[in-house]
């Protein structure tokens, strides 16, 4: 009898597996939506902030042509004149964009 009791195996105590202390997780997340504030939630931190402005104006401004070119303008402007006026801010924020992105790199 005694010789079935030592050759069953011993189970192994489960092992506890090291979890990041939370607490300090939550702060830095916690800190961090401070920062940033109602607007940063939306557009990001600072750095990414005119990228995003600038995307949007981007936006804004193609729907904008589109609407000139397939609506009627009332008035004295004509949609060439519309469409030159506002694809000039588009370029400009096209500009801005891709210029940022570069870095303001001279090659």
């Amino acid at each position: 009898m005694s010789s079935s009791l030592e050759s069953a195996p011993t189970p192994t105590p489960p092992t506890r597996r090291s979890q990041p202390p939370s607490r300090v997780t939550d702060n830095g997340i916690k800190q961090k939506s401070q920062e940033l504030g109602m607007l940063g939630k939306v557009f990001g931190a600072r750095e990414h902030v005119p990228s995003y402005v600038a995307g949007l104006v981007t936006l804004f401004l193609l729907i904008m042509i589109a609407a000139v070119l397939f609506f009627p303008l009332q008035g004295d402007i004509t949609k060439s004149q519309a469409v030159q006026t506002l694809g000039g801010f588009l370029l400009a924020a096209l500009g801005y964009l891709f210029g940022s992105a570069s870095g303001g790199k001279k090659d």
